[in-house]
């Protein structure tokens, strides 16, 4: 008889601190063993951690052959005697092996559920206390009756003392890991487990080669047998195989999106500036259209229309500015038959005074050149007519040849004053701020 130096499969793991996913990996060669036994016709109807032991080279070992069964024809017969079958560990124990019926391999299958049941969460799936194992009605209606509960729902549903042994049974969990179990177990690994412990032997795996197969699936991120192949489970599954790379497939995209929405974005700009050119340029000519045509108004609102906004790029250029002092210089335009000889602002700058050569004066209102009133004072070759030089006392003065000076009322048009100088001496005069003084 050869002697395993080894751990039972579940100290082992808690030993080595194994993960999730290595206790897995390891029981995958547990099932690999098992199927090997079927495949030479033999059922071990015992399995359990003590009778599964891991060498230290990770080599899994399977003991206590004394009950197994062989199966050969007549074993498997209708009918056939069932022998040794009161010999068995309960908790470990199928339910067709606690109502000592017919045994075959899904049984084992069984009993390998209950092993990867307590490998995921610390603990089997049934509780019998110490006083039914005497009772083997009670044995086997708690195996045949009760449904185990999901290994993520009972871990979660534990009191404090198996809380405790949970604890110490997920010592693998590495402390960089902040994941709790039943989040790893919670999905495919329930309805594996699930599937394993089924009551009724059809509705199990066939053989463990079909349990490691399911757990491999799992590993591997493949959909499982023990799940309903939904698309939205096979979408998830496929999106989990390939998540690096449809990872960077999004990266790309949503990198190609922002270069589309900065092209566009740019794009847009490049098109509003050019549409702002154009009708910058537009603007200009209809002002200079305005000018022209003596619309004073209309031009200053073109070129008003030219100024940027807020935040806007300013497109005026040295042609707006022209057109800006342009439009200063000839903002009022007064119209005399004669050339102008004088002018001026008076009334305190808000109207203008303009005399000519013809002896004909006229007043306008200095904000839209209006004309207010006019004289006509037969001085043609008198020289100039002058209004208040300095614009508040609202007079206008007209020398004739030197020798008569006359002073008007711009306000009424009324004739204030008239002097005669017989040696026409006269050639220039100005009156003071109070409109009562002159010096010629």
């Amino acid at each position: 008889m050869e002697y395993v130096d080894g751990a039972p499969v579940n100290e082992y793991c808690d030993r080595h601190h194994l993960s999730i996913t290595d206790r897995l990996k390891l029981f995958t060669a547990i099932c690999d063993a098992v199927h090997y036994a079927h495949q030479q016709l033999v059922i071990h109807r015992d399995l359990k951690p003590a009778n599964i032991l891991v060498t230290a080279n990770s080599t899994v070992k399977l003991l206590d052959f004394g009950i197994a069964k062989l199966l050969t024809p007549a074993a498997i017969a209708p009918g056939s005697t069932r022998t040794g079958l009161q010999v068995m560990t309960p908790e470990y124990a199928s339910p067709e092996q606690v109502r000592q019926q017919e045994i075959t391999m899904v049984s084992d299958v069984y009993s390998l559920g209950v092993v990867l049941y307590e490998l995921l969460t610390g603990h089997r799936p049934y509780r019998l206390k110490a006083d039914l194992l005497a009772t083997p009605h009670e044995i086997a209606r708690v195996i045949c009756e009760e449904e185990p509960p999901r290994p993520s729902q009972n871990r979660k549903s534990e009191d404090g003392s198996r809380k405790s042994e949970g604890k110490r049974k997920f010592g693998f969990l590495p402390t960089s890991d902040s994941r709790l179990p039943t989040s790893a177990l919670r999905g495919d690994l329930d309805n594996i487990v699930l599937m394993a412990l089924r009551k009724e032997p059809s509705r199990r795996y066939p053989s463990a080669q079909h349990l490691s197969s399911d757990i491999r699936r799992h590993l591997a991120g493949q959909p499982v047998i023990a799940r309903r192949p939904t698309p939205g489970y096979r979408l998830a599954k496929f999106l989990s195989r390939h998540r690096r790379v449809i990872g960077s497939l999004l990266l790309l995209l949503l990198l190609v999106g922002i270069s589309g929405l900065l092209w566009q974005a740019r794009t847009a700009r490049t098109q509003r500036l050019a549409e702002r050119r154009r009708m910058y340029a537009a603007r200009l000519r209809q002002a200079v259209a305005e000018q022209k045509e003596g619309h004073p108004e209309a031009f200053q609102a073109k070129l008003a229309a030219c100024l940027p906004a807020p935040g806007e790029e300013d497109l005026r250029g040295f042609e707006w500015f022209w057109l800006r002092q342009l439009d200063l210089r000839h903002r009022l335009t007064f119209h005399h038959p004669a050339p102008v000889k004088s002018a001026g602002f008076v009334s305190g700058g808000e109207r203008i005074f303009t005399g000519s050569t013809d002896g004909t004066d006229r007043l306008w209102e200095a904000a839209t050149g209006q004309w207010v009133a006019g004289w006509q004072l037969d001085y043609a070759n008198s020289g100039a007519s002058t209004p208040d030089s300095y614009g508040r006392a609202d007079r206008l003065c007209a020398i004739k040849g030197g020798k008569t000076l006359k002073v008007w009322d711009l306000r009424t048009g009324e004739l204030l004053h008239t002097w005669t100088d017989p040696a026409g001496g006269i050639t220039a005069m100005v009156i003071h701020p109070d409109g009562q003084r002159w010096i010629t």
